[in-house]
Protein backbone atom coordinates (compact mmCIF):
# COMPACT_ATOMS: atom_id res chain seq x y z
CA UNK A 1 0.00 0.00 0.00
CA UNK A 2 1.36 3.42 -0.66
CA UNK A 3 0.46 6.70 1.34
CA UNK A 4 0.58 9.72 -0.11
CA UNK A 5 2.52 12.80 1.29
CA UNK A 6 0.20 15.38 2.33
CA UNK A 7 0.26 18.91 2.36
CA UNK A 8 -1.29 21.62 4.28
CA UNK A 9 -2.86 24.23 2.22
CA UNK A 10 -4.43 27.74 4.77
CA UNK A 11 -6.25 30.14 2.96
CA UNK A 12 -6.93 33.71 4.07
CA UNK A 13 -5.33 32.11 7.64
CA UNK A 14 -2.57 34.85 8.02
CA UNK A 15 -5.90 37.11 8.73
CA UNK A 16 -7.56 34.67 11.24
CA UNK A 17 -4.21 33.31 12.82
CA UNK A 18 -4.99 29.28 11.80
CA UNK A 19 -1.40 29.27 10.34
CA UNK A 20 -0.03 29.69 14.27
CA UNK A 21 0.35 26.12 14.31
CA UNK A 22 2.05 25.64 10.68
CA UNK A 23 6.07 25.45 10.42
CA UNK A 24 6.68 28.40 9.37
CA UNK A 25 10.07 27.84 8.15
CA UNK A 26 8.52 24.99 6.13
CA UNK A 27 5.98 27.59 5.32
CA UNK A 28 5.31 28.95 1.61
CA UNK A 29 3.16 32.36 2.02
CA UNK A 30 1.42 33.68 -0.84
CA UNK A 31 -0.11 37.04 -0.31
CA UNK A 32 -2.72 38.55 -2.52
CA UNK A 33 -4.12 42.20 -2.83
CA UNK A 34 -6.36 44.64 -4.77
CA UNK A 35 -3.98 47.14 -6.61
CA UNK A 36 -2.71 49.69 -4.33
CA UNK A 37 -3.97 48.16 -1.47
CA UNK A 38 -1.03 48.16 1.17
CA UNK A 39 0.19 44.84 1.89
CA UNK A 40 -0.02 43.25 5.28
CA UNK A 41 3.32 43.47 7.20
CA UNK A 42 5.12 40.10 7.57
CA UNK A 43 6.72 39.30 11.32
CA UNK A 44 7.18 35.54 10.40
CA UNK A 45 9.71 33.59 9.44
CA UNK A 46 8.28 31.68 6.67
CA UNK A 47 10.33 29.76 3.66
CA UNK A 48 9.12 32.28 1.28
CA UNK A 49 7.14 35.04 1.25
CA UNK A 50 5.38 35.99 -2.61
CA UNK A 51 3.20 38.82 -3.22
CA UNK A 52 0.95 39.28 -5.82
CA UNK A 53 -1.43 43.07 -6.65
CA UNK A 54 -4.60 41.77 -8.51
CA UNK A 55 -8.53 42.19 -8.76
CA UNK A 56 -10.55 39.83 -7.98
CA UNK A 57 -12.30 39.95 -11.25
CA UNK A 58 -13.12 37.29 -13.76
CA UNK A 59 -12.85 38.54 -17.52
CA UNK A 60 -10.24 39.71 -19.47
CA UNK A 61 -9.58 42.58 -21.85
CA UNK A 62 -10.61 45.97 -21.92
CA UNK A 63 -11.58 47.47 -18.62
CA UNK A 64 -9.75 44.32 -17.02
CA UNK A 65 -6.41 45.82 -17.01
CA UNK A 66 -5.89 44.55 -13.26
CA UNK A 67 -7.18 41.08 -13.67
CA UNK A 68 -4.83 38.38 -13.28
CA UNK A 69 -1.73 38.81 -15.87
CA UNK A 70 -0.51 35.93 -18.04
CA UNK A 71 3.17 36.49 -15.87
CA UNK A 72 1.46 36.39 -12.55
CA UNK A 73 -0.28 32.89 -13.03
CA UNK A 74 2.37 31.82 -14.60
CA UNK A 75 5.06 32.96 -11.27
CA UNK A 76 2.18 31.70 -9.17
CA UNK A 77 2.31 28.28 -10.88
CA UNK A 78 6.06 28.02 -10.49
CA UNK A 79 5.70 28.57 -7.02
CA UNK A 80 3.44 26.29 -6.32
CA UNK A 81 4.72 23.14 -8.26
CA UNK A 82 8.06 24.51 -6.29
CA UNK A 83 5.85 23.93 -3.08
CA UNK A 84 4.77 20.35 -3.89
CA UNK A 85 7.96 19.45 -5.00
CA UNK A 86 9.68 20.38 -1.74
CA UNK A 87 6.98 19.25 0.23
CA UNK A 88 6.21 22.64 1.84
CA UNK A 89 2.91 24.00 3.19
CA UNK A 90 1.17 26.99 1.40
CA UNK A 91 -0.44 29.94 3.02
CA UNK A 92 -2.71 32.08 0.81
CA UNK A 93 -4.52 35.41 1.90
CA UNK A 94 -5.84 37.41 -0.53
CA UNK A 95 -7.80 41.19 0.08
CA UNK A 96 -11.56 39.50 0.73
CA UNK A 97 -9.81 35.70 1.81
CA UNK A 98 -12.39 33.88 -0.50
CA UNK A 99 -11.93 33.95 -3.99
CA UNK A 100 -8.20 34.41 -5.31
CA UNK A 101 -6.90 32.11 -2.62
CA UNK A 102 -10.04 29.97 -3.20
CA UNK A 103 -8.36 29.31 -6.74
CA UNK A 104 -4.93 28.83 -5.41
CA UNK A 105 -6.30 26.65 -2.71
CA UNK A 106 -8.65 24.50 -5.22
CA UNK A 107 -5.57 24.06 -7.55
CA UNK A 108 -3.11 22.76 -4.39
CA UNK A 109 -6.48 20.41 -3.32
CA UNK A 110 -7.07 18.77 -6.78
CA UNK A 111 -3.23 18.77 -8.82
CA UNK A 112 -1.30 18.74 -6.07
CA UNK A 113 -2.90 16.24 -3.04
CA UNK A 114 -2.45 19.04 -0.49
CA UNK A 115 -5.53 19.23 2.56
CA UNK A 116 -7.20 22.70 2.49
CA UNK A 117 -7.57 24.51 5.93
CA UNK A 118 -10.85 25.69 7.32
CA UNK A 119 -12.66 28.90 5.36
CA UNK A 120 -15.52 29.59 2.86
CA UNK A 121 -14.23 29.22 -0.92
CA UNK A 122 -15.61 30.70 -3.93
CA UNK A 123 -12.59 30.44 -6.19
CA UNK A 124 -12.14 32.94 -9.11
CA UNK A 125 -12.15 31.15 -12.62
CA UNK A 126 -9.99 33.53 -14.00
CA UNK A 127 -7.81 32.50 -11.61
CA UNK A 128 -7.82 29.19 -11.58
CA UNK A 129 -7.98 28.79 -15.55
CA UNK A 130 -4.67 30.93 -15.76
CA UNK A 131 -2.65 28.89 -13.27
CA UNK A 132 -4.30 25.37 -14.66
CA UNK A 133 -2.58 26.40 -17.80
CA UNK A 134 0.36 27.60 -16.85
CA UNK A 135 0.76 24.38 -15.05
CA UNK A 136 0.13 22.62 -18.48
CA UNK A 137 -3.28 21.21 -16.94
CA UNK A 138 -6.97 21.29 -18.00
CA UNK A 139 -9.82 21.01 -15.38
CA UNK A 140 -13.08 19.50 -15.35
CA UNK A 141 -16.02 22.48 -14.48
CA UNK A 142 -18.25 19.47 -13.36
CA UNK A 143 -15.50 18.41 -10.77
CA UNK A 144 -14.34 20.56 -7.63
CA UNK A 145 -12.15 18.68 -4.54
CA UNK A 146 -14.07 21.00 -2.49
CA UNK A 147 -17.57 18.48 -3.19
CA UNK A 148 -15.52 16.12 -0.76
CA UNK A 149 -15.02 19.07 1.99
CA UNK A 150 -17.67 20.30 4.36
CA UNK A 151 -17.80 23.98 4.32
CA UNK A 152 -16.70 25.94 6.98
CA UNK A 153 -18.60 29.08 7.09
CA UNK A 154 -17.07 31.62 10.12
Amino acid sequence: MMIRYCHNISMDSAKRGFWINVPQENTIYIQITDPCCAFEPMKNNFAEIHRFEFLDDDLEGDGHEFSITDEQAEELAKILRRASQARKNVIVSCHAGLCRSGAITEIMVSQFGYTPGPGVRSPNLLVRNKIMRSLGLSYDPNFSPFNNYDPVWE
